[in-house]
């Protein structure tokens, strides 16, 4: 029945256009038109503002002091009587060896024209070193020698004092420092090694 009268409506809308001389439209695409004095016309009005006088500065609130803390007194520190009497403990100087780190201790010898050192390891003597000043290029030489499993204390000191006489034997020049570096300590023959009283004799001479 709808349908029925969509297609009539439609009908008569294309009869008129045609006797009009222009071109149909389509009914659905036509919007209808607003009544007058609709809803949707009427402004709503608003109610005026009431007047506003003059903004007063308001007074800042006054805030109250923060309390102040408490006075706490002093009292002198009182030493007991039997703590008094303790001497203050004097700094003395760790022994060689005493710590982890290697420590070297230098003595001279020869009249000053060798200097010997021995490094400590834990309280246990690692190597002994050597510094020659035999060289008056300003070249100056040095060995040293560890003790292993095969050496004692005695049998580097001899060695490596034999390797400091050995070096009056090269002449003084450019390069008496590598000769006599290139000597090795440890590969001394037992019976090439001087006796100490031989040694300090040399040495000193």
């Amino acid at each position: 029945m709808r349908r029925h009268i969509a297609d009539r409506r439609e009908q008569a809308v294309r009869r008129a256009a045609a006797v009009e001389g222009r071109r149909p439209l389509n009914p659905r695409n036509v919007r209808p038109r607003r009544r007058a004095n609709s809803a949707q016309d009427v402004v709503p009005v608003l109610a005026p503002l009431a007047p506003v006088g003059p903004l007063v500065p308001q007074p800042l609130q006054q805030l109250e002091p923060p309390h102040a803390a408490p006075q706490v007194a002093v009292l002198p520190l009182q030493v007991p009587a039997d703590l008094a009497a303790v001497p203050v403990p004097v700094l003395v100087p760790v022994a060689a060896g005493a710590a982890g780190a290697r420590v070297p201790r230098g003595e001279p010898w020869g009249r000053g024209r060798f200097v010997l050192a021995k490094a400590y390891r834990w309280g246990q003597l690692q190597s002994v070193t050597v510094t020659c000043l035999l060289h008056a290029q300003g070249e100056r030489c040095n060995n040293n020698l560890n003790l292993g499993v095969e050496l004692t204390e005695a049998d580097c000191l001899s060695r490596i004092k034999e390797w400091c006489v050995r070096g009056f034997a090269i002449p003084d020049g450019i390069g008496a420092r590598h000769v006599h570096m290139a000597s090795n300590p440890r590969r001394y023959v037992g019976a090439q090694i001087r006796s100490h009283a031989e040694l300090e004799m040399l040495a000193n001479a």
